[in-house]
């Protein structure tokens, strides 16, 4: 059985373009920190938006592993402080986190939502 594991992305420095502020120092212990706690998983999808904090995370999360990036992922920080990630989806036209992730994607059979 596969596990669908959401991870938030460490702490960005400040910037003028929310989409391409990266990981402050602070960020990038984070993303080391969070790593620890999944070294015993094997990652067979990473599915990051196009927010680059959110790409540097996921390489120090899951070094090794390529990201693919989804640009739906991505909502401006003031929509992100708004919204849970089912309303996110919601917006986008699913029900829920579950349903976007089972739309149009046959190559993800089983998973295990405890998570969501």
């Amino acid at each position: 059985m596969m596990k669908l594991i959401a991870v938030r992305h460490g702490k960005a420095a400040p910037g003028d373009d929310d989409l391409t502020r990266v990981l402050s120092q602070q960020g990038i212990e984070q993303a080391k920190e969070r790593a620890e706690s999944f070294t015993n998983h094997i990652v067979q999808l990473l599915l990051v938006s196009p927010a680059t904090r959110a790409i540097e995370t996921a390489k120090y999360v899951f070094p090794g592993v390529s990201p693919i990036v989804v640009p739906e992922l991505y909502l401006p920080e003031s929509v992100q402080d708004k919204l849970d990630c089912d309303a996110a989806f919601t917006k986008l036209g699913y029900a829920t986190t579950r349903a976007y992730v089972e739309a149009d994607t046959g190559w993800l059979h089983r998973w295990s939502w405890n998570a969501l």
